[in-house]
């Protein structure tokens, strides 16, 4: 399997394919007022080219307190779909395993008359079905007077969609004044969890006081870290003030900085469920050299923000090595000099060997990145200063 990485020092946007337009969300004045009128309509829905990106939500948000995360689209919503879009899909023993099945919860606002999603696959050949009992169709009606248990604003109706194979796939719901699509990525089998994360930082020198920030999204399940030597501490820090240039410290999430044991992994206190930022920094006289920190979490949202110590002219960073197995790697933002006009150029390596610069801009993040990459295996991502000056420098991570 291949993804995109992307590398450089500013943050980027959600993603799209490359030369492809997905609206959401638009209002349709034709005069249906039929279920027949919205079968009339055609599909408007995308071809992707052979390097598109499947233009799928970066993650799920909550839908309504009670109903679980999934995609929203105008006055309807596909609960189900996960990180990445991901909704994965088994062998379907209705339909003599020729298609592979899957399951999505609607949220329907409650006065809304029925609907019909239909859909296919964008990347190929393929339709989207929906079980019906024994057999299948290609329209689904959403049209079931069920009054949802997250309230009465809302009306729930669960359904089986069906495809042939993997791929990404498009779902288009019509409804009398309205177009609503929702695109995922249909995967074979279980998902592995996707929001498991560990950063590495390899071959780090703290001088005295200073400090390394992390800026993150966990959930309340524990953060972990790890380093490889005496003298360090982990420190609450506010997240804006970490990263507009001023590192201060708590009291915020727990009150005091903690000592961290060379080989002992420290979790820390529970997490709010927020984005927020940490410092671990040296807390002797004398400078602490790390062959290795680690950052493990499971994660809220896409975002990792890292902020290293300031590099002098034609100094490398402490390499960074991002691990996450089976899932696309992207490090957002311009990855040269030539784009972030400060002199800190990044450089992305797997298997020992540099990945080259493409043009990205199909994921949504500004500029130009790094790819392919090969997924599963660790990505090393390095900064260099070339510039005649003392640089500070910080990179965001982000997936698609």
């Amino acid at each position: 399997m291949l993804g995109i990485a992307l590398a450089g020092i500013s943050i980027g946007a959600s993603s799209t394919g490359a030369g492809t337009e997905i609206v959401s969300f638009r209002k349709v004045d034709d005069g249906a007022n039929t279920l027949s009128d919205l079968r009339a309509r055609e599909l408007s829905l995308p071809r992707l080219g052979s390097e598109d990106i499947c233009p799928v939500p970066a993650y799920p948000e909550p839908v309504v307190d009670g109903a679980g995360n999934g995609v929203r689209a105008g006055p309807v919503a596909a609960v189900g779909i996960g990180v990445n879009g991901v909704l994965p899909f088994h062998a379907d023993s209705a339909s003599d395993s020729k298609w592979l099945a899957g399951k999505i919860l609607w949220l329907l606002d409650a006065d809304l008359p029925p609907l019909l999603v239909r859909g296919r696959r964008l990347d190929g050949p393929g339709s989207v079905r929906f079980r019906n009992g024994e057999s299948s169709v290609s329209g689904l009606v959403l049209d079931e007077d069920v009054m949802s248990t997250v309230g009465p604003e809302w009306r729930d109706q669960p359904s089986g969609p069906q495809v042939k194979e993997p791929g990404c796939y498009a779902l288009q719901v019509d409804g009398s004044d309205f177009q609503s699509v929702i695109v995922f990525r249909a995967i074979a089998g279980d998902v592995e969890t996707p929001s498991r994360r560990m950063f590495e930082l390899r071959d780090l020198r703290l001088d005295a006081g200073e400090a390394v920030a992390f800026g993150f999204h966990p959930t309340r399940d524990p953060v972990t870290i790890g380093v490889t030597a005496d003298g360090l501490e982990v420190c609450p820090a506010e997240l804006a003030d970490v990263f507009d240039g001023v590192q201060t410290v708590g009291p915020y999430w727990f009150d005091v900085c903690l000592p961290l044991e060379k080989g002992v992994a420290l979790d820390l206190p529970t997490p709010p469920v927020a984005h927020i930022a940490l410092l671990v920094r040296a807390r002797t006289d004398a400078s602490v050299r790390v062959a290795r920190l680690s950052v493990t979490y499971e994660a809220g949202d896409e975002f990792f923000h890292l902020a290293p110590l300031p590099l002098d002219p034609g100094e490398r960073s402490a390499a960074l090595i991002i691990t996450r197995s089976k899932w696309d790697v992207v490090v957002a933002g311009p990855p040269e000099s030539e784009a972030s006009g400060t002199g800190v150029w990044v450089v992305v390596t797997q298997r020992g060997e540099r990945v080259r610069v493409v043009n990205v801009e199909n994921v949504g993040r500004d500029g130009a990145g790094h790819g392919p990459i090969v997924l599963g295996e660790p990505v090393v991502v390095r900064m260099q200063n070339k510039a005649g000056l003392r640089q500070p420098v910080s990179l965001a991570v982000y997936w698609v």
